[in-house]
């Protein structure tokens, strides 16, 4: 998993105060406290006056993908509930997974099946929402069954069986 470390003056921690810190940047992956405990693993204490680097001072910047909340919204739809999973929005679900380690693993299905919501909703999670609300998985899998009143298009095409 990338980790950009940079040194930046950003509000990203309130405990720096706009301060110039390190910024450790990761993309969904460990939580903030399991890389505090990576951190803690590969970087030695360091000595002297004053230390090279206090790992107390490090700003932890973890962002979440709009994959890994794809891969929620899925794993919640399968489980019969709403895509949201009982969240307000898709922030506060995005929020949620901040306590997730690797929300962004899921089965080779899930994968395929996020990749397709994201592909159809332009990654905008609010819109990833309402589609597995309405249409749900169907929508993603072409597995809509009959429409009586002809307005329900499957966003997949035929298999290659039925071609």
């Amino acid at each position: 998993m990338p980790v950009e470390i940079r040194w930046d003056s950003s509000s990203a921690s309130s405990r720096t105060r706009g301060r110039w810190a390190y910024h450790l940047d990761w993309s969904a992956g460990p939580t903030r406290a399991a890389m505090r405990e990576l951190v803690d693993q590969v970087l030695p204490e360091v000595a002297g006056d004053p230390p090279a680097l206090d790992r107390s001072e490090l700003v932890y910047v973890r962002t979440m993908t709009p994959a890994a909340v794809a891969l929620a919204m899925i794993a919640s739809v399968q489980r019969g509930g709403p895509a949201l999973d009982g969240h307000r929005d898709a922030y506060a679900l995005e929020r949620a997974l901040e306590e997730v380690d690797y929300p962004e693993r899921g089965t080779g299905e899930a994968q395929e099946l996020a990749g397709r919501l994201g592909r159809l909703t332009g990654w905008d999670t609010d819109r990833m929402a309402e589609l597995l609300d309405g249409p749900g998985l169907a929508a993603l899998t072409g597995d809509l069954g009959p429409d009586p009143t002809g307005t329900v298009v499957p966003l997949t095409g035929p298999t290659r069986a039925e071609q």
